[in-house]
């Protein structure tokens, strides 16, 4: 068996060696060999500089690690095709650059990818932090995203509706202890059979500059009749919006035309369906007052929290005024801390946090907003 990896750097060089590293420390050799290729869109000399030397240095130096230096930023799917196309493998591992596997999660995840002949996909739980207390959410199905963005930007009371059952379905993955059987999977950490996608139409469409590439594929994955998994034994960290931290705006822009393109690909009757029903609950639903304009904390905090939430709880935060999608931190006792280092990581803006209990049908909840801001 042969894996290959495929790291796209984009102005993250030093994340990008760790997450190199991760992958050399967490594999299994008894499982076969492993090439890494790492693409650089960063049109910098200096990141390059960085990752040759970190590539050298002891424990990556007898690695088979190839680096490809693109002269401008070809875009995330052009340029993992660039490394699919250089290898041939039984499994491809793709990884954010500022993401990194936990010890052992690749031979876990090569295991259970090949266990059953239509599993397509297999991904490890993801969190935020290195103390791995904070979960990022599932990846969203491209139906439910197609019926949240027809409705508009007003807050309303069906997006409530939408934010519950969200939960509902992020919590049953959260607490997971089993493999998972999803609908949508992330491409900043993800093992693929290799097989798998040849059968359903090759890597990445290189019409996606940046954004929704992997929802494409893994749609596509589905149609071609594999299984998507998210495997909870096996983890990894993505720090989170680590690669240009300098150029958000930029890459955000990419967000909506990704999402055109790929609704114009995949427009199902399903998902249209969707839209519709959601353009018709917008005219039909009175707006109210988002948590989001609430007054703001802007600094680090701690909280005290009540005893009606029960000895274990959910602390949730997100940019989303409904949550929609959240990451999340299982907790236990009567105080919440969000320490400065958590702080720190955190790209500038708004968000909302709550604390719901986690049993139960009815939701208790306690809202409250942070302000980050650039040099806070």
């Amino acid at each position: 068996m042969k894996l290959l990896g495929i790291v796209v750097n984009y102005k993250a060089a030093d994340y990008c060696i760790k997450a190199v590293r991760s992958i050399v420390e967490s594999a299994d050799p008894s499982l076969g060999s492993m090439v890494i290729v790492v693409v650089d869109n960063s049109r910098d000399r200096s990141q390059v500089e960085i990752l040759e030397k970190g590539f050298s240095q002891d424990g990556l130096a007898g690695a088979d690690i190839r680096l490809v230096v693109n002269r401008e930023n070809r875009g995330f799917g052009r340029a993992c095709n660039q490394a699919f196309d250089m290898v041939e493998s039984d499994m491809v591992l793709l990884l954010n650059p500022d993401a990194r596997l936990l010890p052992g999660a690749l031979g876990v995840m090569e295991k259970v990818l090949f266990s059953h002949p239509l599993t397509g996909a297999v991904a490890p739980r993801i969190f935020w932090d290195d103390d791995c207390r904070v979960m990022l959410p599932p990846s969203m199905p491209p139906w439910f995203s197609a019926f949240l963005s027809s409705l508009g930007e007003n807050p309303w009371n069906m997006r409530r509706l939408a934010s519950w059952l969200w939960r509902r379905y992020a919590l049953k993955y959260w607490q997971a202890h089993t493999p998972v059987t999803v609908s949508n999977l992330s491409g900043g950490a993800v093992l693929l059979k290799r097989e798998a996608v040849e059968r359903s139409g090759g890597l990445f469409d290189e019409d996606f500059f940046l954004y929704y590439e992997d929802t494409d594929l893994f749609h596509r994955l589905k149609k071609a009749g594999f299984h998507l998994v998210m495997e909870p034994t096996a983890g990894a960290v993505h720090y989170y919006d680590q690669c240009g931290r300098d150029e958000l705006a930029f890459k955000r822009s990419f967000m909506v035309q990704s999402e055109r393109i790929f609704y114009a690909k995949h427009g199902s009757l399903v998902m249209k369906g969707w839209q519709r029903a959601g353009k018709l609950f917008n005219r039909c639903h009175g707006r109210e007052k988002p948590l989001s304009q609430a007054s703001a904390l802007t600094a680090p905090f701690t909280m005290d929290i009540p005893s009606k939430f029960g000895d274990r709880w959910l602390f949730e935060w997100s940019p989303d005024p409904y949550f929609l999608t959240a990451a999340a931190r299982i907790c236990q006792g009567r105080a919440l801390g969000f320490s400065k280092a958590d702080w720190d990581k955190l790209s500038p803006g708004r968000y909302v946090g709550r604390i719901t209990s986690l049993k139960g049908w009815r939701l208790k909840t306690m809202g409250f907003v942070w302000d980050k801001k650039d040099n806070a």
